[in-house]
Protein backbone atom coordinates (compact mmCIF):
# COMPACT_ATOMS: atom_id res chain seq x y z
CA UNK A 1 0.00 0.00 0.00
CA UNK A 2 1.34 3.32 -1.16
CA UNK A 3 -0.04 4.52 2.09
CA UNK A 4 2.00 2.52 4.32
CA UNK A 5 5.08 3.72 2.68
CA UNK A 6 3.98 7.45 3.04
CA UNK A 7 3.84 7.88 6.59
CA UNK A 8 5.53 4.53 7.75
CA UNK A 9 2.02 3.10 8.95
CA UNK A 10 1.74 -0.20 9.90
CA UNK A 11 -0.03 -2.35 6.92
CA UNK A 12 -2.43 -4.45 8.96
CA UNK A 13 -3.47 -1.04 10.59
CA UNK A 14 -4.40 0.16 7.38
CA UNK A 15 -6.13 -2.70 6.28
CA UNK A 16 -8.27 -3.11 9.38
CA UNK A 17 -9.36 0.48 9.48
CA UNK A 18 -10.53 -0.19 5.50
CA UNK A 19 -11.67 -3.89 6.16
CA UNK A 20 -13.96 -2.35 9.03
CA UNK A 21 -12.20 -4.37 11.77
CA UNK A 22 -10.52 -0.96 13.07
CA UNK A 23 -10.89 2.68 13.75
CA UNK A 24 -9.19 5.91 13.38
CA UNK A 25 -7.37 6.87 16.54
CA UNK A 26 -6.57 10.34 17.04
CA UNK A 27 -2.54 9.30 16.64
CA UNK A 28 -3.74 7.88 12.87
CA UNK A 29 -5.68 10.49 12.18
CA UNK A 30 -2.42 12.82 12.66
CA UNK A 31 -0.73 10.64 10.17
CA UNK A 32 -3.21 10.12 7.68
CA UNK A 33 -3.85 14.04 7.60
CA UNK A 34 0.00 14.84 6.95
CA UNK A 35 0.29 11.91 4.41
CA UNK A 36 -3.15 13.85 2.24
CA UNK A 37 -2.06 17.35 3.55
CA UNK A 38 -5.35 18.00 5.67
CA UNK A 39 -6.30 17.99 8.74
CA UNK A 40 -6.86 15.47 11.84
CA UNK A 41 -9.75 16.74 12.75
CA UNK A 42 -11.14 15.91 9.57
CA UNK A 43 -10.29 11.94 10.43
CA UNK A 44 -11.67 12.23 13.47
CA UNK A 45 -14.74 13.38 12.28
CA UNK A 46 -14.95 10.90 9.55
CA UNK A 47 -14.53 8.58 12.26
CA UNK A 48 -17.46 9.76 14.37
CA UNK A 49 -19.72 9.84 11.50
CA UNK A 50 -19.06 6.67 10.35
CA UNK A 51 -19.71 5.35 14.20
CA UNK A 52 -23.26 6.98 14.76
CA UNK A 53 -24.52 6.76 10.98
CA UNK A 54 -23.69 2.77 10.41
CA UNK A 55 -25.99 -0.20 11.99
CA UNK A 56 -24.09 -2.40 14.03
CA UNK A 57 -22.47 -5.23 12.15
CA UNK A 58 -24.83 -8.79 12.70
CA UNK A 59 -23.11 -12.00 12.67
CA UNK A 60 -25.70 -14.34 10.81
CA UNK A 61 -25.34 -18.04 8.76
CA UNK A 62 -21.56 -17.50 8.70
CA UNK A 63 -21.26 -14.35 7.22
CA UNK A 64 -21.12 -10.17 8.75
CA UNK A 65 -24.09 -8.22 7.74
CA UNK A 66 -25.52 -4.75 8.25
CA UNK A 67 -29.23 -4.12 8.62
CA UNK A 68 -30.49 -0.65 7.79
CA UNK A 69 -34.12 -0.17 9.16
CA UNK A 70 -35.97 2.27 7.27
CA UNK A 71 -39.28 3.30 10.09
CA UNK A 72 -41.60 5.40 8.09
CA UNK A 73 -42.50 1.99 5.94
CA UNK A 74 -41.56 -0.78 8.06
CA UNK A 75 -38.64 -1.79 5.38
CA UNK A 76 -35.11 -3.02 6.49
CA UNK A 77 -32.43 -3.82 3.99
CA UNK A 78 -29.65 -6.30 4.92
CA UNK A 79 -26.19 -6.47 3.54
CA UNK A 80 -23.35 -8.56 3.40
CA UNK A 81 -19.67 -7.35 4.27
CA UNK A 82 -17.31 -9.17 2.36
Amino acid sequence: MVLCELENFLYNKVSNILHEKGSISPDMALRISRAFDTSPELWMRLQESYNFGMPPIIHMNGGRYRKFVYPRNSLYLIFKIA
